[in-house]
């Protein structure tokens, strides 16, 4: 699977052949639903929660290539639809495994704005907040992770047992400079370590910083 930031959409590469899987290739906005009326920002990267392989997480930011050429993209791709809104989170992409195709887009967490509008330093849909799904705010996501699977769920993996899937996925959160925690079950949002300051301390969560990780 292939996240292409720039062109908006999600691909599948699968015995040499390249499919669009999910988005419109060139054209950026935010949906859900249906995977190929779906549409995305920026999708940096996606992650494969390895106690569930059907379920795919990509970590969705804010369009910001949408200025006059040379400086951007010629083509403009989130200005094409959805009227320039703005979307920074977590998207959730579930798989038919059999296939390999994406057959449901939806999130998982994070706001959007019907319009970009430029406040202070922030686009509308970036800034900083935890909380439940329509609360949690991003501030240009930047790579998800999973914890490792334990020596016990490799195990019940090689058996063919099921693991039910992951309790929580972690999110780098790039230009908030902390990492945050987003329950699946509950889908809240909550930080795990850093001020929101950017720097180089280590120590407790609340007081480590971090230099836009």
């Amino acid at each position: 699977y292939i996240s292409q930031t720039f062109s908006s959409c999600v691909s599948l590469l699968r015995n040499g052949v390249l499919t669009t899987v999910a988005g419109k290739c060139g054209f950026g906005g935010y949906a859900d639903g249906d995977p190929l009326q779906a549409r995305f920002q920026h999708p940096h990267s996606i992650s494969l929660d390895p106690r569930n392989e059907s379920v795919l997480y990509l970590n969705d930011a804010e369009c910001w290539d949408d200025e006059p050429f040379p400086d951007d993209q010629k083509w403009q791709p989130c200005a094409k639809t959805s009227g320039g809104v703005c979307f920074s989170g977590i998207r959730k992409l579930e798989l038919d495994r059999s296939t390999g195709s994406v057959v449901r887009v939806s999130t998982l967490s994070g706001k959007n704005s019907p319009k970009r509008s430029y406040t202070y330093y922030y686009y509308s849909c970036n800034d900083f907040a935890d909380g439940d799904q329509s609360e949690a705010m991003f501030n240009f996501i930047h790579g998800t992770a999973f914890l490792p699977l334990s020596e016990d769920e490799k195990a019940q993996k090689q058996a063919g047992e099921s693991l039910g899937g992951s309790d929580a996925i972690y999110v780098a959160d790039e230009d908030g400079n902390r990492i945050r925690k987003v329950d699946l079950q509950t889908k809240i949002t909550t930080t795990v370590a850093g001020s929101g300051k950017d720097g180089l301390v280590d120590g407790a969560g609340s007081k480590a910083t971090f230099n836009y990780p």
